[in-house]
């Protein structure tokens, strides 16, 4: 470690930061870490291995070695381990974990029963913004809109 410049532990660390997530089980009861750690790894499916890193409670940090499988655990979401919502974050800034919310988790919606006629990418983005934020959308049999919902706020049964 001496040899190391402070210039070389910054980028070091800044580099590590750009592969990490951080996420959070949404559940009250503690979970067994060594089984979440060797679950989650078989779910994400991931090309490289990923570095856990229990934190606090139900709060893990996970660093990828590639940004692809990174950007993979992202997309592929929403996440969960024994019924269990995971909220997985990039962390911005420093990466200070006490100011991340772990509030938002991005979710398919399938919209069925929509006439032809309103059957457009206008409509989907209209009807999904009434859910979250609208991300993408598709047309075809039905509308599937990718929207983040704040899971803190109840989701309305009608629209």
């Amino acid at each position: 470690m001496r040899g190391l410049s402070q210039a070389a532990l910054k980028e070091d660390g800044v580099k590590r930061l750009g592969y990490r997530l951080v996420g959070k089980l949404l559940s009250t009861k503690l979970v067994n870490r060594v089984v979440f750690m060797t679950m989650i790894l078989k779910i994400w499916r991931t090309v490289d291995n990923v570095e856990i890193e229990a934190i606090a409670g139900t709060t893990f940090s996970f660093t990828f070695k590639s940004a692809e499988d990174q950007r993979q655990v992202l997309k592929g979401g929403p996440w969960s381990f024994d019924k269990v919502l995971l909220v997985v974050e990039k962390p911005i800034g420093k990466g200070d974990i006490q100011t991340m919310r772990f509030n938002k988790v991005t979710f398919w919606v399938q919209i069925h029963r929509v006439p032809l006629l309103c059957m457009t990418i206008e409509i989907g983005q209209f009807l999904g913004s009434m859910i979250g934020d609208v991300q993408e959308i598709g047309v075809g049999k039905y509308i599937s809109v990718r929207v983040v919902v704040d899971v803190t706020v109840p989701l309305r049964r009608i629209l």
